[in-house]
């Protein structure tokens, strides 16, 4: 009886809590997960540790479109492919169903006035191309050996990150159903690229890696590790050109952002900003 009269209290105000938080969950209420209409598994653990999350987002130019749209477009990866007008009246998110069965969309890019896809189940691996209209996939798969992990239009050029090779897609190549082929830069998974009008840029977590001419198979493995403001300097995020200036920024995960003036022959480092930098690029004139 002692135990009741201590406890009996709590046990009160805990049901109470209870039932309060089931009434607040009622669908006539606003309560804590008022907005989750379906609950649905969005990913599984075969997917690689090396996937980067979707989320790649593109601006498409409606003249790209046919038919044309009534303005320009937007078109985000994440797990699927949606789309949307850029400007009023501005469209729902439309979405594009995966082409293959249970895949997750792992990058997107608009390369040559075409935009790419990039799938994956984990087992099963595609790179496929949206119709003329935007709004759906065609039916060729351009490749499917290895998953890509990361998909990107560089100097409008369609590179893929699959495994430990950076692939491009050649549009001279001798079998059209498979244009993917080697650059030549191979043994390090590549994050990010850009061009500065005069070279290819493309980085790892560990390094920068420069190409003056197009890519051909041949592209050997050089790259700039102790040049100036880049003296001990890794776990590189990503890679951007000002197109105002030509300037190269590349950024870390380790709070530093280093630039270059001259493509490339000279670098110079922040302070340490103690923050994680994940992307840089420039939006409103500004350097994010």
């Amino acid at each position: 009886m002692t135990k009741f009269k201590r406890y009996g209290g709590l046990f009160l105000i805990l049901a109470v809590a209870v039932s309060a938080f089931i009434i607040s969950c009622s669908d006539d209420q606003d309560g804590l997960f008022y907005s989750l209409e379906i609950e649905e598994k969005a990913a599984d653990n075969s997917l690689p540790n090396s996937v980067r999350a979707s989320g790649d987002m593109i601006k498409v130019p409606a003249a790209a479109i046919d038919p044309l749209p009534p303005s320009d477009r937007y078109y985000v990866a994440t797990g699927s492919v949606f789309y949307r007008d850029v400007a009023p009246p501005q469209s729902n998110w439309q979405k594009i169903r995966t082409p293959i069965s249970g895949g997750i969309v792992t990058g997107i890019a608009l390369a040559g006035g075409n935009i790419y896809v990039s799938v994956t189940t984990g087992s099963v691996h595609g790179l496929f191309m949206l119709d003329a209209a935007g709004e759906g996939y065609l039916p060729t798969n351009y490749y499917s050996a290895n998953q890509i992990t990361r998909l990107m239009s560089v100097n409008d050029e369609l590179f893929a990150a699959a495994g430990s090779d950076l692939l491009y897609l050649n549009s001279a190549a001798v079998d059209p159903l498979n244009p993917m082929e080697p650059t030549g830069l191979s043994g390090y998974r590549i994050l990010a690229g850009t061009h500065d009008g005069a070279k290819y840029w493309f980085i790892n977590a560990a390094h920068i890696f420069s190409y003056g001419t197009a890519p051909d198979g041949s592209w050997p493995a050089t790259f700039y590790t102790e040049t100036d403001g880049l003296v001990n300097k890794t776990r590189f995020t990503d890679i951007f050109t000002d197109p105002d200036t030509t300037d190269l920024y590349v950024c870390t995960s380790i709070g530093y952002i280093v630039k270059s003036t001259d493509s490339g022959l000279s670098w110079t480092s922040s302070v340490d900003h103690n923050r994680s930098f994940s992307s840089i690029a420039k939006v409103g004139g500004i350097i994010v």
